[in-house]
Parts: structure tokens; sequence; C-alpha cells
């Protein structure tokens, strides 16, 4: 279920993005200073790219975590079924049946939400906050 969410394509579009946009000068730089091109991507371009590192893992995590058609189709068992498939079980079942079933719904939504929420609250600051040009005098 999960092996299929591996790679996000659009996490492939942000570091392109991102990359594209850092300063030539600070590689050559590296480059002149007798740096390797594992020592430059390690040293110089992974701490310049930290937000969108932030962004692939957030856009890798929300997609799977809010779907519903892939786990819907591939569980069998109700063990295994992630919190939007329960939530949808919930409301077809057992909400026809209960007199005000729309609180256990909002919380299970709220639950749903919750973890995505999180992590954008705690990572914030770093969406945010770029030195891209701090290197590069001119």
């Amino acid at each position: 279920m999960i092996l299929p969410f591996t790679i996000n394509s659009t996490a492939v579009f942000v570091f392109r993005q991102y990359f594209l946009q850092l300063p030539r000068e600070l590689f050559e730089a590296a480059r002149i200073d007798g740096a390797t091109e594992l020592r430059i991507l390690l040293r110089v371009a992974l701490p310049l790219i930290r937000p969108a590192l932030l962004t692939a893992a957030l856009l890798t995590f929300v997609g799977p975590w809010n779907e519903f058609l892939w786990p819907f189709l591939v569980t069998k068992q109700q063990s295994m079924e992630p919190l939007a498939v329960s939530l949808s079980n919930y409301i077809t079942t057992v909400s026809s049946s209960a007199s005000n079933p729309f609180g256990a719904i909002l919380a299970g939504a709220c639950a749903l939400a919750a973890p995505v929420v999180g992590l954008f609250l705690v990572f914030q600051r770093h969406f945010v906050s770029t030195n891209l040009g701090s290197g590069v005098k001119g």
C-alpha cells in the first residue's frame, strides 16, 4: 500500500526549480577550493535547499496520508484500513443508524488533519527562511 507513494513527482519539480535558483558562483567557488562534487552537494547545496527538502517531505507525507481510493481498493481487513477509509466506512454504516453522527465524523476529520497541520506548524519557519544570496557578493 505504501510502495506507490515512495516517489513523488511533485518533489522532483520542487527540487529542480530550487536548484535552478542557487547561485552558480557558490559551486564555482567550491570547485576552485578543491571540493569534490559529493562535498559540494553535502556542504554547499544541502544546507541551502533545506526549505525544498522540507516541502518535498511534507508533500510526500500529505499525499499518501490523505489518499482514499488506493487504500480502499487494496485493504481487505478492517484492521489494515487507514483513517480515511475507516472514517468513510463509519459514515456509511454507523451514521445511518445514529441519531447525530456528526460529532464523531468531525472528530475523525480533525484527527485526520491533525498530523499534517502539526507538521506544518513545526516546520513553518523553515519554509520562509532562506539564505540563498548570503554567500554571493554583488
